[in-house]
């Protein structure tokens, strides 16, 4: 079977079949401080498992996990109390694993931006709720050659230009001090 043809014995799965990891959990400590009532400075960081790809081809599966880990620097507004809008540069790392082979890597320059509420609006402890896209951009991790399959030696794998931005909804317990 070929790139969108089913494979033998699997009941008519057609590859290559992708799936997100929605609403896996994410690490995502935050830092905010505020510059008077209106404006706010950050820094983030999270580790989120992006999803997984499937291909199928000359007796072989293989599999992709993708992930990303990410250091952002925010700056926020704050239109109303409890409310902040902001955005600023990350840096990503984002990783392939493929099934059988070792992690391959690709770390660069990107962007995040973010919408959130913290409520109550004063206290020590409150809630957080937040909705991001992160610009991870395209991941460029070379090449993956699949283990051979009996006799069979599989093609190697390009794993270039792969689509590495995502949204995450960010929800936790904060505490000022």
């Amino acid at each position: 079977a070929g790139y969108g043809q089913a494979a033998p014995g699997t009941g008519g799965t057609v590859y290559p079949e992708s799936s997100g990891d929605f609403l896996s959990a994410t690490f995502f400590p935050s830092v905010r401080f505020r510059i008077g009532e209106r404006f706010a400075v950050g820094v983030s960081g999270s580790s989120t498992k992006l999803g997984s790809t499937t291909g199928y081809g000359s007796t072989t599966y293989v599999t992709v996990q993708r992930s990303s880990a990410d250091v952002a620097a925010l700056f926020f507004w704050r239109p109303l109390p409890g409310v902040r809008l902001g955005a600023g540069p990350a840096w990503y790392r984002l990783t392939a694993s493929p099934s059988g082979g070792d992690d391959l890597t690709d770390s660069h320059a990107g962007w995040l931006a973010e919408a959130g509420a913290a409520f109550p609006e004063t206290g020590r402890i409150y809630a957080d709720l937040g909705i991001q896209y992160r610009g991870a951009g395209r991941a460029d991790f070379g090449t993956y050659q699949p283990p051979a399959a009996g006799r069979t030696t599989p093609a190697p794998i390009p794993l270039n230009g792969i689509g590495c931005d995502h949204w995450a909804l960010v929800v936790g317990v904060g505490f000022r001090f």
